[in-house]
């Protein structure tokens, strides 16, 4: 095939050397140095495409047919839905494994909390007011260490068990004996502390100013004059979470539940978050 002056290629690559001859039959060797678009003036009147010869290669702009646009763009859509699969499986478990882990330390420490009250649990006091459980709502006799009290403590002016005795009651007023049962000129009842009485536990109100033998309860009870009274603490399960004496200790806490038989004492705690849900059970035995 003749290639005439003037015809057009879309490019040639830097390199090709092309052969012509004029109308005399002198052939004419021109490089192409650089890209080249034609129509381009070349030496000569008459073109050879069989005498086209090249270090490098001769290559034409090629259009893209409809059959290979489709398949470019299901194998580009197949590996956009493989990666979006696989984003979203990972994204999923580390939701859940987040979760779980949410769980699993509201159990744990609510678990401790638990575990160290217990352990101290009616130090010093009657041994009848240990434990007193109602609906969602545990109590456990003794006074939590804060940076205020040290706890309960043997005192040398008075042997255990300590406890207080109510002197008389007025609506939600409970007047006491003394509010320092272990006799270290300290109170051992404040605001949002729970109290055992031989009538039933008790939560002091959150209004309760310490130190006064005139305390505030939360809820009106059957309680008797000289009934024994222990400060105790106070967990409870509320919207938020689980509480103890207040506040907040546990948010992803949904469920408590306390079953006292004999000297042993079972408590089942649940957690939930996000659907993710998890149980533990602590067993404890009085000696």
């Amino acid at each position: 095939m003749d290639i005439e002056k003037g015809d057009t290629f879309n490019e040639v690559t830097k390199g090709t050397f092309l052969t012509s001859f004029d109308n005399s039959g002198e052939h004419l060797l021109t490089p192409v140095d650089t890209f080249l678009l034609f129509p381009s003036e070349l030496p000569g009147d008459h073109l050879d495409s069989s005498l086209i010869w090249c270090c490098g290669v001769v290559s034409m702009c090629k259009g893209v047919s409809l059959v290979e646009l489709l398949l470019a763009v299901a194998a580009a859509s197949m590996l956009i839905l493989a990666l979006y699969s696989l984003n979203s499986i990972t994204e999923r478990s580390h939701h859940e494994l987040m979760d779980s882990w949410y769980c699993t330390q509201s159990l744990r420490t609510a678990f401790v909390e638990l575990n160290r009250d217990l352990i101290q649990c009616g130090y010093l006091l009657p041994e009848d007011l240990k434990i007193a459980v109602s609906a969602n709502n545990l109590f456990i006799a003794g006074t939590p260490r804060t940076s205020q009290h040290s706890g309960l403590c043997l005192s040398p002016s008075g042997t255990p068990p300590y406890f207080s005795i109510i002197r008389g009651r007025e609506s939600l007023t409970i007047l006491l004996d003394t509010v320092d049962i272990d006799h270290d000129d300290t109170s051992d009842y404040w605001a949002d502390l729970g109290i055992i009485t031989e009538s039933g536990p008790f939560v002091i109100a959150h209004n309760y100013s310490r130190g006064n033998s005139a305390v505030k309860i939360t809820s009106e009870a059957p309680l008797e004059i000289d009934d024994r009274v222990v400060p105790a603490i106070h967990y409870a399960l509320r919207p938020g979470g689980l509480y103890r004496n207040g506040q907040l200790i546990a948010e992803a806490i949904v469920g408590i539940e306390s079953h006292l038989g004999g000297d042993e004492l079972i408590i089942d705690l649940e957690a939930e978050h996000n659907g993710t849900n998890k149980k533990i059970r602590l067993t404890h035995i009085f000696r």
